[in-house]
């Protein structure tokens, strides 16, 4: 009887454990967004902004993004170009005719040598909330630990 018990406790704690990494991982999901979705402005937690345009052109500041693989991007007013990167199709590329996508790719104009060129943003969503995290690894998506919420 006391085997039963502790079989049965088991379970339920490892049930439990479950439900939690299932909360967990359902509270932050990747998730696909539109244009109209992405359009406005976005700022970070240190006060870095990015202005998203319908016409596919963005303009940042004061970006802090210094890993050990997105190094040196201009952290003064910036502009470039910014396009969908469809799960499907496009080999990891940026698409311009793309309409939606879980992936963000920004591409600085004129970025001077020794600088970054760009990075991508993955779409997250938490209650109903979308927020962009900066990521150098599709595989571990806001590991950078930069992640920006929509302003207006």
């Amino acid at each position: 009887m006391a085997g039963a018990v502790r079989v049965g406790r088991a379970v339920a704690v490892a049930a439990g454990v479950i439900a939690m990494l299932g909360s967990c991982s359902a509270s932050d999901r990747s998730a696909t967004a539109s244009v109209p979705e992405i359009v406005g402005q976005w700022s970070d937690s240190k006060g870095a902004t990015i202005s998203f345009a319908a016409n596919r052109t963005f303009e940042s500041r004061g970006l802090v993004i210094n890993n050990s693989t997105i190094k040196n991007c201009p952290s003064g007013p910036a502009m470039g170009v910014w396009a969908f990167m469809p799960d499907h199709g496009s080999g990891g590329q940026m698409d311009a005719s793309a309409t939606s996508a879980s992936t963000i790719g920004l591409s600085f104009g004129h970025a001077p040598a020794g600088t970054c060129s760009g990075f991508q943003l993955d779409v997250r969503k938490a209650a109903k909330k979308i927020t962009l995290c900066v990521t150098d690894d599709p595989d571990s998506p806001c590991a950078v630990g930069v992640r920006f919420t929509k302003t207006s």
